[in-house]
C-alpha cells in the first residue's frame, strides 16, 4: 500500500472519530424531570423517563386494570391493540417536554 494512501485512511479515521467525539448523544439531550435535593443538580433524560411511563403502563394493563376497563380502552379493536394504546399513550404522554418552552426552563448537568 502506498505511503499517500496510507496517509488517506488514516486521516478519514481521524475525522471520523472527531466527528463522533462533536456528536451529541441525543438520548440524553432532552431532560425530563429533576433533582436537585442535594445540590447535585441530577436530571432524568427524557427518553428515559417516556420509556420507563411506558412500561408502567403495559404493567398496568397487564395486573392492575379489571377486563371491563381494557374493553373500553380497545373499543371495537383486539385487547392486544388496546394494550398498545396503553404503551403508546406512556411513551407520548410527556413529548411537549421536547420542547424549546420546557427545555429552557433549566439545565443541570448530568443524567440521574
Amino acid at each position: 500500500m502506498s505511503v499517500i494512501f496510507q496517509k488517506a485512511i488514516e486521516n478519514e479515521a481521524q475525522i471520523k472519530l472527531e466527528k463522533k467525539e462533536k456528536t451529541m448523544d441525543l438520548s440524553k439531550a432532552l431532560w425530563a424531570k429533576k433533582d436537585d435535593d442535594q445540590g447535585k443538580g441530577e436530571w432524568l433524560p427524557l427518553l428515559q423517563h417516556l420509556e420507563d411511563t411506558s412500561r408502567v403502563c403495559g404493567f398496568l394493563w397487564d395486573h392492575w386494570l379489571c377486563d371491563g376497563q381494557r374493553k373500553i380502552i380497545a373499543g371495537d379493536h383486539d385487547l392486544d391493540v388496546g394494550r398498545q394504546v396503553m404503551f403508546f399513550l406512556g411513551a407520548i404522554h410527556d413529548l411537549g417536554k421536547a420542547t424549546p418552552a420546557f427545555q429552557i426552563k433549566g439545565y443541570y448537568s448530568r443524567p440521574l
